[in-house]
């Protein structure tokens, strides 16, 4: 079973025993590592480039070249 703090799992039961996340980082020094997989990387991505880098266009493409899998 994975970590547990308070008797409760630290992460959702099907993440309990992956040792894989994604991580992606800006060049603005934004950096998000997160064991939820691509979509959820994709998603906060695409909320970090509209907030922080309004009017830029980045593709799903180029997204997954720069997702690293930690």
């Amino acid at each position: 079973m994975g970590r547990k703090r308070f008797g409760k799992p630290l992460l959702p039961p099907r993440l309990e025993n992956s040792d894989m996340a994604k991580m992606m980082s800006c060049e603005c020094g934004w950096t998000l590592i997160t064991p939820m997989g691509e979509g959820d990387l994709k998603k906060h991505a695409k909320m970090h480039v509209a907030d922080a880098h309004p009017g830029m266009k980045v593709s799903d493409n180029d997204m997954m070249k720069m997702m690293k899998t930690i």
